[in-house]
């Protein structure tokens, strides 16, 4: 978190969310950032295309909300949509965690040590 105020991510699917609108013109209101990634699936539902499982556009929507850095990032899923979910957010955390092993390995520490003298 940066301060009291953050960066809210927000991923969705499918069509437009008034939840989601809501709670992100209500902390605009409060001073937070927030963003919208939309994967629109245009015709892709378990309705009218076997492909609604598709996790293909994971480790895409992933780098994508990473890049963008975000201190919370949330999700608004109709029941079609779940499973694609589950699968970016399991992408985000994989990317999250290699990512910040990277940065640990790039980053020099130095030690310190106090010697006091009587």
């Amino acid at each position: 978190m940066r301060g009291l105020l953050m960066r809210v991510l927000f991923i969705h699917s499918s069509t437009e969310s008034l939840g989601l609108e809501y709670l992100s013109s209500s902390l605009k209101q409060r001073g937070h950032t927030t963003a919208l990634l939309f994967e629109p699936f245009l015709f892709r539902s378990f309705r009218l295309d076997s492909r609604a499982l598709d996790s293909s556009s994971a480790p895409k929507l992933a780098a994508e909300a990473l890049a963008w850095k975000p201190d919370l990032v949330g999700f608004s899923v109709e029941s079609d949509y779940f499973g694609w979910a589950c699968e970016v957010t399991k992408e985000i955390k994989k990317l999250k965690a290699s990512r910040d092993q990277q940065k640990l390995k790039t980053q020099k520490f130095i030690e310190a040590v106090k010697i006091e003298r009587e």
